[in-house]
């Protein structure tokens, strides 16, 4: 058994070092979008790889600094995490403060294929996934707040459709008036 030293893997790091090969043994099956993403992820940050801005001080023009451009790859595990963290600071100013719920809808396997090859029906998922919490929470009288996500694989990285969604506890009454939901309440 052989112990590993404590190098650190990263995404970026584990593409440089096998990209290459695996660009040769499978390049029919790499869409040129995935592999101009790739690319930027591992040359993001790398002054020669993606270019760098250079900084002079005015007073000392002879000081400068070099910062290197960054990707801006949702695929990258720096610029994407960064990307993230921005949107959730947006969502959670938009929703109200109560608790929430998560919940996945997911497309039967017999039309993922369907789904691949045509995919402006994807927006009929959105469309379902919304349509049905908002009945369901018309039903009891309130109407949510919704966020919903779209994944089109699965942890496993095959077609997998699903949406995640997440769902206000509570929400406005349809008189206008806050109305909290509890998990125990099945009514």
């Amino acid at each position: 058994m052989e112990a590993i030293q404590s190098k650190q893997f990263t995404l970026k790091q584990v593409l440089k070092d096998n990209w290459c090969s695996f660009l040769d043994a499978h390049h029919s099956l790499v869409p040129r979008y995935a592999a101009y993403n790739v690319w930027k992820v591992i040359n993001c940050r790398e002054p020669d790889g993606l270019g760098y801005a250079t900084f002079a001080c005015p007073i000392h023009p002879s000081e400068f600094q070099r910062v290197p451009h960054s990707c801006k790859s949702r695929f990258c595990s720096i610029c994407a995490k960064v990307q993230i963290d921005k949107w959730v600071t947006n969502r959670n100013q938009l929703f109200p403060n109560c608790s929430y719920f998560h919940i996945t809808f997911t497309v039967p396997s017999q039309f993922r294929t369907l789904l691949f090859e045509k995919r402006a029906l994807l927006n009929a998922v959105f469309t379902a996934c919304t349509e049905t919490l908002i009945s369901f929470c018309k039903e009891r009288g309130f109407l949510p707040a919704i966020t919903a996500v779209l994944h089109t694989f699965g942890n496993d990285l095959k077609r997998h459709v699903h949406i995640h969604c997440i769902v206000s506890a509570g929400g406005l009454k349809l008189t206008g008036k806050k109305r909290t939901i509890h998990p125990d309440d099945q009514t």
